[in-house]
């Protein structure tokens, strides 16, 4: 039975649920671990939030917020009224991506499949929904990038390879081959992107 997180009784329905999860969180962070998303809608995550706000304690409202990757001037606007939710859909992906990136310590071309992920969030509400899913992050993301990449790999000229030369140890050297390449267009990206998230 679907109970609105809106009403009193969903209040008291979600206050546990948000409860336990914010447990599960400093577990995770306690022993070190890679911070796991623990809810799976944006539903869920504002009605953790509304259980908090309706105990008046701004402080561990605050505590959510970081946990969640917002910033704690969300849960204060949130908590004085100046906001009707505690996050958007939008707010709630870039929050997450942004913490699962610094974990994982994205950058270079890495960085650029994040930002088209986050590109393709901004034009598609279902892919939003799907990038919150438990299940899903962005971790198994770039893992299935990389899988499409060595799928796909084509040799490169070995003329290419003779022309190029690489810093190797501070020294310049000539590239080695046979060299084998596999980066995904962006077409072939937002197909992954999908069929990642989406399913």
């Amino acid at each position: 039975m679907w109970i609105s997180p809106g009403t009193q009784d969903g209040i008291k329905s979600w206050r546990a649920i948000g409860s336990q999860k914010k447990d599960e969180l400093h577990r995770c962070n306690e022993k070190g671990a890679f911070l796991m998303w623990k809810f799976d809608t944006i539903e869920e995550l504002n009605a953790a939030a509304a259980a908090i706000k309706e105990t008046g304690n701004a402080a561990k409202l605050k505590e959510l917020a970081a946990d969640c990757g917002l910033d704690k001037t969300d849960a204060e606007d949130y908590m004085d009224g100046t906001v009707e939710e505690f996050a958007t859909l939008p707010m709630a992906v870039n929050a997450r991506i942004g913490m699962e990136s610094k974990e994982l310590k994205i950058a270079g071309v890495l960085a650029d499949w994040r930002d088209t992920l986050l590109t393709e969030c901004m034009e598609d509400h279902e892919l939003c929904k799907g990038v919150l899913r438990i299940t899903k992050t962005l971790k198994g993301y770039m893992a299935a990038v990389i899988r499409f990449s060595f799928g796909n790999k084509v040799r490169v000229s070995d003329e290419i390879v003779k022309a190029t030369k690489v810093l190797h140890d501070g020294k310049e050297e000539q590239l080695r081959g046979p060299l084998y390449m596999g980066v995904p267009n962006k077409a072939q990206l937002r197909q992954i992107i999908r069929e990642y998230y989406c399913k």
